[in-house]
């Protein structure tokens, strides 16, 4: 009886182990930005952007394209109350200005918030956002 508790343990262990190492390989994602875009107080270009967490249990974001435009910001969890289905960015735009506000993985109830810039404050005394949001349609 207490070989099978300790093989039980073990099997436990070995597979959340695992399903972590998983989690963490499988940390980044893949959008295509159809418009310019502002994270912080960067504009970056439109294209295809690389989206990762700088060291996986951290808030820092790294979005990079494949033309090596890139951007690094600390943002805040935030949660909803069912995973979303495809990863997606979600932008507040004002006029023709898109200020990247959040970023969501697949699977998960839990995105990540970004703080508005002084740009994105100072805009937005002046309107209200819309919200866009993009996502791949795999």
């Amino acid at each position: 009886m207490t070989r099978k508790i300790i093989q039980f343990v073990f099997v436990t262990v070995v597979t959340l182990c695992l399903g972590s190492t998983v989690t963490a390989q499988d940390s980044s994602m893949s959008i295509k930005v159809p418009f310019d875009f502002y994270v912080g107080e960067r504009l970056l270009p439109a294209g295809e952007y690389t989206i990762a967490r700088v060291v996986a249990s951290s808030n820092t974001i790294r979005i990079i394209s494949t033309s090596k435009h890139a951007a690094t910001i600390f943002t805040v969890p935030v949660s909803v109350y069912r995973p979303v289905l495809q990863e997606k960015m979600v932008f507040n735009r004002y006029g023709n200005d898109h200020f990247l506000a959040q970023i969501w993985w697949p699977g998960t109830a839990t995105g990540f918030e970004m703080v508005k810039g002084k740009f994105e404050i100072q805009v937005a005394k002046n309107m209200r956002p819309n919200l866009r949001t993009i996502g791949n349609q795999n």
